[in-house]
């Protein structure tokens, strides 16, 4: 019980220090319970000279929006963009990709499947990929659905300059010949 009351008046006198703070240099202390400086651990905002406890480390700033991390390795303490490809805390959601097609399999076209939220990630300037680009070639999106399928026997081929990006896929008639 002395324990907690020790600390409880160290977190109090830090807190009073804290609220009489005219400059940084009012927040350097040693009483027992000297403030954490940007890229330490913390769980509190009270915790750090900052003010700003993120991503569970104290930071320089309150770190909001979409894609950006105060606890990337290198730039802890520091609010950074996270990079392309990534999203550790899957910020950015799942992406319909309707619309979008995979491209030919054989005499069939099939759709682009969604991008999951485990799936989809930041451009690395602090937003998330747009649909076009998870969706696209280079994306994270699989095949999907099927979308038309071409039947020699209806006298129809793939047109295989179709069925990729937001182009559908269309079948061209077989000239001179004769549906069963």
């Amino acid at each position: 019980m002395r324990r907690s009351l020790v600390l409880s008046a160290a977190l109090l006198a830090a807190f009073l220090r804290l609220a009489e703070a005219q400059t940084p240099d009012d927040l350097i202390f040693n009483d027992g319970f000297d403030l954490l400086i940007p890229g330490s651990g913390c769980v509190a905002h009270e915790q750090c000279a900052s003010g700003t406890c993120v991503d569970g480390v104290c930071c320089t700033s309150d770190c909001t929006g979409t894609c950006r991390s105060c606890n990337l390795p290198g730039s802890e303490g520091t609010c950074t963009a996270i990079p392309n490809g990534q999203d550790p805390a899957n910020e950015c959601g799942a992406v319909s990709c309707a619309g979008y097609y995979w491209g030919w399999q054989a005499n069939i076209c099939w759709e682009r499947a969604d991008v999951s939220a485990q799936q989809a990630s930041c451009d690395g300037a602090g937003a998330c990929r747009s649909t076009a680009t998870e969706c696209g070639a280079s994306g994270a999106s699989g095949r999907g659905e099927y979308f038309v399928e071409c039947y020699q026997i209806d006298c129809l081929r793939p047109n295989f300059a179709t069925c990729h990006g937001t182009l559908e896929g269309t079948c061209n008639y077989i000239p001179g010949c004769i549906p069963l």
